[in-house]
């Protein structure tokens, strides 16, 4: 995220609209914001090559043209309605950090296109929504043993490739080394987990591990206190550029708007992380054997009936 950018923006909106300034920093990619003549806020692009033309919502116009200064292309977005002036900023910075990690001018816009695709999907289904504090928990569990536990083994960048939660996998984690992992997220005390549906135990030519990892719902002060936006930026600080952009990719399919003050409300603290070898032996309804007509199931697990197929425990005490 550029910093100040937002804030820069709001600026030209209120003491110079009409006005439009480049984002700066070396970028690969000409941008510039700020707003039109008629003041509405606007972000474009201006490069030698012709873009790509992508609608993105019926709030927001995109146009291609050239410029008669020098001939030079444009793919504009201007808001039309400004009920919606937050949202359409957070795109011009989704933007900007997507198109980053572009080798070339050619590629810098290929990702801007890209990006716009995305945030389209996302207008199509109305704007993001607050996760529930249980979905929270869920999301940290995941991102914590994805970028906690398994860059131990596997470089930061495999595992954002590697995470294929978001994208509604029945397991979350799929390494191009043909190991899998799903990662169930506990309170200390609990007894068992969920599984959701046959095919989250069930891999076929994969090894496969279950993560059990244990929160505790503490204040921020609390020593070693992870919100999601700590968690993300965190991880963020991780990746290369170019990973970074699949780590927006996961965001934006969760539907997850980082930057929204509803996620600095829940800290936890990790306390725990047991993980299981699902083998053939291992207690679990798979999909592979049951009847085609049975179409949903959902089951728990007792974790005490599990523990001769632990492969390796963590605990926050022992860690320190």
């Amino acid at each position: 995220m550029p910093e100040g950018f937002i804030e820069s923006w709001e600026r030209l909106l209120r003491e110079e609209p009409g006005r439009q300034i480049e984002v700066g920093g070396g970028h690969p990619l000409q941008l510039m914001y700020g707003s039109d003549l008629a003041q509405r806020p606007l972000f474009f692009a201006i490069s030698d090559l012709k873009p790509g033309l992508v609608e993105l919502s019926d709030a927001v116009d995109v146009e291609r043209g050239v410029r008669s200064i020098d001939d030079r292309w444009t793919l504009s977005l201007t808001l039309r309605d400004s009920r919606f002036i937050n949202e359409f900023m957070q795109v011009g910075n989704d933007l900007i950090d997507s198109t980053r990690a572009g080798y070339s001018e050619a590629h810098a816009l290929q990702l801007f296109v890209e990006a716009l695709g995305h945030w389209k999907a996302l207008f199509s289904h109305g704007p993001p929504e607050q996760l529930s504090k249980s979905e929270i928990r869920g999301l940290i569990g995941e991102m914590w043993f994805g970028f906690d536990r398994l860059t131990e083994t596997f470089t930061p960048d495999a595992v954002v490739k590697a995470w294929d939660g978001p994208f509604k996998s029945p397991q979350d984690f799929n390494l191009t080394s043909g190991q899998s992992y799903e990662v169930k997220t506990v309170y200390p005390d609990t007894k068992s987990v969920p599984i959701s549906s046959a095919e989250q135990l069930d891999v076929q030519n994969r090894a496969l591990e279950l993560a059990v990892v244990a929160l505790t719902d503490v204040d921020e002060s609390n020593p070693g206190a992870i919100s999601l936006p700590t968690l993300v930026q965190r991880v963020d600080d991780m990746l290369s550029i170019v990973a970074r952009e699949e780590l927006r990719k996961r965001l934006r399919e969760l539907r997850v708007d980082i930057t929204d003050a509803h996620y600095t409300d829940f800290w936890f603290r990790v306390d725990a992380c047991t993980t299981y070898r699902v083998d053939s032996g291992f207690p679990a309804i798979r999909r592979s054997s049951l009847n085609p007509v049975i179409d949903k199931v959902h089951y728990n697990i007792a974790l005490y009936g599990i523990a001769d197929y632990t492969t390796s425990t963590w605990n926050a005490g022992a860690a320190q």
